[in-house]
């Protein structure tokens, strides 16, 4: 059996919840079409914070 996976790729705005559901959300549509098993959007897509803040954080 074979799964086939969709990979999203969301130009998110930092702050931006309701615009970037908005873009997941028209990315899901899109990928939609080619009838994947699983739909895949990036870490921290729907607040927009690039994860580079978080990951350089000095013992969490």
């Amino acid at each position: 059996m074979t799964m086939k996976i969709s990979l999203l790729q969301v130009n998110t705005v930092v702050g931006d919840l309701a615009g970037n559901a908005d873009r997941i959300a028209a990315g899901v549509r899109e990928a939609s079409r080619h009838r994947p098993d699983l739909i895949v959007a990036p870490e921290l897509s729907l607040t927009g914070c690039p994860p580079r803040d978080l990951l350089l954080q000095a013992g969490s």
